[in-house]
């Protein structure tokens, strides 16, 4: 019985059907699911986590390896259904629990096909709150072009200048569409997240990062050294003097600004004592 084959038979047996409300689309593509696995590489005495594990697609692959995987998933139903599965598997343990209420810290690894409609808070909830080694993480193929987009482009925005500040991203594969059940109607595609060695921000300086970005890019078509001026109430004179020490025209379309000069920016900023 293949992948599809098998879904469809698990949700027949427990009368059930794939939740709107969580975007549940179960992996059925074995290939995909194996080459996720692979690339995650769980090794001997390692921890994983696999975030919604939803009917066991990955859980299946990763059960094979010595590595111990923590399955977590938000669905009761579906958390039944996982340990119904996984009952006599010693290295998976099933977890009902909800990610962005989550306190765990450190995984070696992490591996998840990312529910769409939560995709931005459970990325920025990783980079920020977590240790791991890297992520392997299936995502709408629009978003995942978000995280990667470069300065001046559409995708440009506020994530993909916290995604660099955190770590690198790389592409490795396309999923089409017809690789879940039920099909959504995006393509996705396998990205690697590796966290960087050294933090660039402090753990106190995240969280006001993020706000300086939010105010910049809710005008990010607009000019940088206005919006700065008007959002953060400082005197136009002053934002453009800061700009240009930092190597920033202050005419500058605030999405045409590299994410390594939004951060000398908020550093320059902090030390001027305006943040």
């Amino acid at each position: 019985m293949n992948l599809k084959e098998l879904t469809i038979s698990i949700l027949r047996k427990y009368n059930l059907r794939p939740s709107k409300r969580l975007s549940q689309s179960f992996l059925i593509d074995e290939r995909l699911a194996r080459r996720i696995v692979e690339i995650t590489a769980p090794g001997k005495g390692e921890c994983i986590l696999e975030i919604g594990a939803g009917l066991g697609a990955l859980t299946r692959f990763l059960e094979i390896s010595e590595a111990f995987v923590v399955a977590l998933e938000i669905d009761r139903k579906l958390v039944r259904i996982l340990k119904d599965i996984f009952l006599n598997s010693p290295n998976i343990d099933v977890v009902n629990a909800d990610f962005l209420k989550s306190s765990w810290r450190f995984f070696h690894k992490i591996v998840s096909n990312v529910p769409y409609h939560l995709s931005s808070y459970i990325i920025l909830k990783i980079l920020r709150e977590l240790r791991f080694n890297y992520a392997v993480l299936t995502l709408q193929r629009e978003f995942a072009q978000r995280l990667n987009a470069s300065p001046g482009t559409k995708s440009y925005g506020r994530i993909s200048v916290m995604t660099w500040v955190f770590a690198s991203i790389k592409v490795l594969d396309f999923v089409p569409r017809k690789a879940f059940y039920p099909e959504p109607k995006v393509d996705s595609l396998i990205v690697l997240l590796k966290p960087r060695q050294t933090p660039l921000l402090s753990e106190h300086e995240v969280k006001k990062f993020e706000i300086f970005l939010g105010k910049l890019f809710s005008q990010r078509r607009k000019v940088i050294s206005k919006v700065i001026s008007r959002t953060m109430e400082i005197d136009r004179s002053i934002v453009e003097s800061i700009l240009t020490e930092n190597a920033i025209s202050p005419q500058e379309r605030v999405y045409k600004i590299p994410p390594q000069r939004f951060l000398n920016l908020f550093k320059a900023l902090m030390r001027r004592g305006f943040i």
